[in-house]
């Protein structure tokens, strides 16, 4: 049972800058000092009703039968937020999950007074591990101030104090009686607005995404303390899982328009190149084609940058007719300027970009020079790795309708409010005339946050003056991908005769950027990073853990490595260099990171020693063809540490992952068999990758095609048991999609070591440990 009276832990604390009052329905910036301004020239005053757009509070439904339909704000790509969201509404708002349904919470976004959109409630977004964090404390409020506009109702209605009532899974309760909330649904949609204090929050914080957060006076809100959890924190079960079970689940694939015609797309495969000309007589000759159109690339209308690849499109009356038309175009292409770009200039150019004078240094402490020449063994190595993919199992698709009044358009995108204002500064739409068909993700890890397929849909529509659909093959999605960057990372490091690190130089090169500014920075006193950049122009894109999944692998082996120089025990060593429990200033982002961000040496020693003991760490594995390796690593606030058993093939040197044991410190763990799954998913994507995930180039065009180019690792190959325990719950919740792939392939490298002496530094790991 939740009491009304203000608890006296897990205050919700007020941190906003700006105020934006409602008046007559419109928003309207002004001065915290301000006083709110008088409603319009209508008979009444505002109500809950006007206020929440008919319903009784932010992504709440209360229906007559006391059923409960909770809106998720955030798109699901397989991370579980339409459940662990949904979790959060519901326990401050003290509902019986079992009463509880599921929809999805359309974009939101209002006017400021300078006419930019900012998102309403909550930031709609999911990237950075972010949805979980960024949500939490304002869907608890939301939650929050739902429960209190029903007790407020009650409390006139059953003639009782408002103190006098407490509340229990959809019931008002008092004096030994219950009353569902439903009974007082329709008072309270007719209470008056100022209840709330008509007023939002926005947020003012460089790290996050400015949204308006509903907000009501005083700095306390009387949330529930965590030892009356009845929903947060359990394994309860989903209410869509039977709609997912029966294949009626809503895929961005799924959604359709009437009169809808269907493109296939033949797009430029150079980088930098366009269609010099086509001939398209055999393709229009085909049955259901429609029209053959050249597709530009599409630039905003102050920039030259291309948010599309431009190509040829078939447009019929059947995918399968636009596809096989397609296959018959003509096309002369106009190579562009990279056409010597193949994979091995990549890495070539990447090692001669050591030498550049332009390196950008991201730390620098005492003297590496003077600590690598006084140290008593040194390590001078390179490590290596790919293009990934992001091998989405939905390949991206748009239906669109562009008319005179406005757009409407159905697929799956991480960040709807961004779709949505996307579409209107390029094709200058208004924003209120577009309408997105939410859906469910078939997989995303940042490909879904790019807009490329969302223009080809909108121009083809905009066109034709007719609703369509465009349809990717699984060539087109790996061929036209954003790719999570390659690079090659020198790596020197020396250590004293005491067994201690006394310097640690990293170079890092790439087009993009890797993350080293965690563990081990700040615990070396004489430690520099830089980077420096190649010269690709392959397009980039962020991949699961972006900066994080690379930098696990380069630091974390280049720590075991540097163990085994000093002769001491990877997880002893660890431990050691982490030392006394501290705040180490911390440069690298996180969703809603403070001002002064700090990683600490505590909680990374604590997964450490977690997974040490979960997992009997007593060193390496001494059997013939077994291997024991660990690693861990800080991502977007959250740690991992991991320990990975396998059995290599004295034979073949193929391998099997016999046991990954994980320890995760992600804060409290909202939607635990969600987190699990995340968790688990980041290990068996890291697997693929380490092992398989190779996309090639030549000529200046992406040569790798499907899924007989990259393998995806499959049940057969998949981790025969994966262990993991959640600590630190103490803390607020952070996100588990992307930690645990960059503590998981050190740990496997480390483990193939231990079993072959084969020091894995360069991805794909591929056949290295076959013997020749």
């Amino acid at each position: 049972m939740h009491m009304t009276k203000a608890q006296t832990r897990g205050g919700i604390t007020r941190r906003s800058a700006i105020r934006v009052f409602i008046g007559g329905g419109a928003l309207i910036a002004a001065a915290p000092s301000l006083t709110l301004a008088a409603p319009s020239s209508s008979d009444r005053a505002m109500t809950i009703r006007d206020l929440f757009g008919g319903d009784i509070g932010p992504m709440v439904i209360i229906h007559q039968d006391n059923i409960v339909t909770l809106e998720a704000p955030i798109p699901d790509m397989g991370t579980g937020v339409e459940m662990a969201l949904p979790m959060i509404l519901a326990e401050e708002l003290d509902v019986d999950w079992q009463q509880v349904k599921i929809e999805r919470f359309k974009a939101n976004s209002v006017p400021n007074a300078e006419g930019q959109r900012i998102q309403n409630y909550v930031h709609q977004g999911s990237g950075g591990s972010a949805s979980v964090r960024t949500a939490w404390p304002q869907l608890r409020k939301c939650g929050v101030i739902t429960r209190r506009i029903i007790l407020t109702a009650a409390a006139v209605k059953l003639g009782v104090p408002y103190d006098q009532l407490s509340t229990d899974k959809g019931f008002v309760v008092t004096g030994g009686k219950r009353f569902p909330y439903a009974d007082f649904i329709d008072d309270a949609l007719m209470q008056d607005a100022g209840l709330v204090k008509q007023k939002f929050t926005a947020v003012d914080n460089p790290h996050e995404v400015p949204t308006y957060e509903i907000d009501i006076d005083g700095d306390f809100w009387a949330v529930k303390p965590r030892q009356e959890y009845a929903v947060i924190g359990k394994d309860v079960a989903s209410p869509r899982l039977e709609t997912l079970l029966r294949g009626e689940e809503t895929f961005g694939i799924d959604h359709n328009l009437p009169g809808q015609l269907y493109a296939s797309i033949e797009r430029c495969p150079y980088i930098g190149g366009d269609v010099k000309s086509f001939r398209a007589e055999e393709a229009k000759a085909l049955a259901g084609v429609v029209d053959v159109i050249a597709v530009p690339a599409v630039t905003a209308p102050d920039s030259d940058y291309e948010f599309n690849t431009p190509g040829v499109a078939v447009l019929a009356t059947s995918y399968w007719a636009a596809y096989k038309a397609r296959q018959l175009l003509k096309i002369e292409w106009d190579k562009g300027p990279q056409t010597h770009e193949n994979t091995a200039w990549q890495y070539e150019n990447s090692i001669t970009a050591f030498d550049q004078d332009d390196k950008r240094d991201l730390h620098n402490s005492g003297d590496v020079e003077k600590g690598l020449a006084s140290a008593d063994k040194v390590l001078d190595v390179q490590y290596q790795a790919p293009h990934f993919a992001h091998l989405t199992i939905e390949p991206m698709n748009c239906v669109a309708s562009v008319t005179d009044d406005g757009c409407v358009f159905g697929a799956g995108v991480q960040y709807p409010n961004g779709a949505i204002q996307f579409i209107s500064d390029i094709f200058g739409i208004p924003v209120d005339n577009i309408t997105h068909l939410t859906c469910k993700l078939g997989c995303g890890f940042g490909r879904r946050a790019r807009d490329d397929y969302l223009a080809e849909a909108v121009y083809l529509s905009k066109t034709v003056k007719r609703p369509v659909k465009v349809i990717w093959t699984r060539e087109d999605d790996i061929q036209h991908d954003f790719f999570n960057p390659m690079s090659v990372t020198r790596m020197r490091g020396g250590v004293d005769k005491d067994g201690t690190i006394s310097a640690w130089d990293c170079l890092f090169s790439s087009q993009g950027g890797t993350n080293m500014q965690s563990f081990p920075t700040l615990l070396i006193p004489n430690m520099r990073i830089r980077h420096t950049r190649n010269a690709s122009k392959a397009k980039l894109g962020a991949w699961r853990g972006p900066g994080h999944n690379l930098a696990g692998f380069y630091a974390e082996g280049f720590l075991n490595e540097l163990a085994e120089l000093a002769g001491r025990d990877p997880y002893e060593f660890r431990i050691a260099l982490l030392g006394g429990d501290r705040g180490l200033p911390y440069t690298g982002w996180y969703p809603q990171r403070p001002e002064n961000p700090t990683i600490s040496t505590k909680r990374n020693k604590a997964v450490l020693k977690a997974v040490a003991e979960k997992a009997n760490w007593k060193g390496g594995n001494p059997a013939p063809g077994k291997g024991r390796g660990i690693a861990s690593h800080y991502t977007f606030g959250a740690f991992a540490a991991m320990v990975v058993d396998v059995t290599v093939d004295q034979t073949d040197g193929t391998f099997q992952v016999d046991r990954v044991t994980a320890a995760i410190d992600c804060g409290l763990v909202v939607h635990p068999s969600g987190a699990r799954a995340q968790i688990e998913s980041g290990i068996i994507d890291g697997l693929s990758a380490a092992v398989h995930q190779n996309i090639q180039f030549d000529e200046g065009r992406v040569t790798t095609r499907n899924f007989d180019d990259v393998y995806l690792t499959r049940m057969d190959t998949s981790p025969r048991h994966i262990d993991i325990s959640f600590v630190g719950e103490d803390a607020e919740p952070f996100g588990t999609g992307e930690i645990a792939l960059p503590a998981f392939i050190p740990a496997l490298a480390a483990a193939l070591y231990d079993a072959t002496g084969v020091r894995i530094r360069k991805l794909p790991i591929g056949d290295q440990l076959k013997k020749t």
